[in-house]
């Protein structure tokens, strides 16, 4: 229920606690939308934690740290020199901010 809170522009599928088994980080809202709807803006991010069964666990920004306010349009994933996975997020009207995934 918590995925479909605002829209979703990106997500990014990785291992986050590192059990094997693919999460997801959702990150989106919409500030494009006519006037007489309003934005939609009630996102700060999603991380849905995966398990052994396919199911998903959503996890709320104050547990995950992943927490983003704004029109998010993209979001990627990469690794630096030092083995660090680091998430770029991309923010319309905003600066890049980036999380370190463990």
């Amino acid at each position: 229920m918590q995925a479909q809170f605002a829209p979703g522009n990106a997500i990014v599928s990785t291992d986050i606690n590192g059990d094997g088994i693919k999460d997801l980080i959702i990150e989106g809202n919409e500030y494009q939308a006519e006037i007489m709807t309003g934005s939609y803006d009630a996102s700060y991010g999603l991380v849905l934690m995966g398990d052994k069964n396919k199911e998903f666990t959503a996890i709320s920004p104050a547990s995950s740290g992943f927490i983003v306010n704004g029109d998010v349009k993209s979001m990627k994933l990469i690794v630096n020199s030092k083995k660090e996975k680091l998430l770029i997020t991309a923010i319309n009207n905003e600066h890049v901010k980036v999380f370190k995934v463990k």
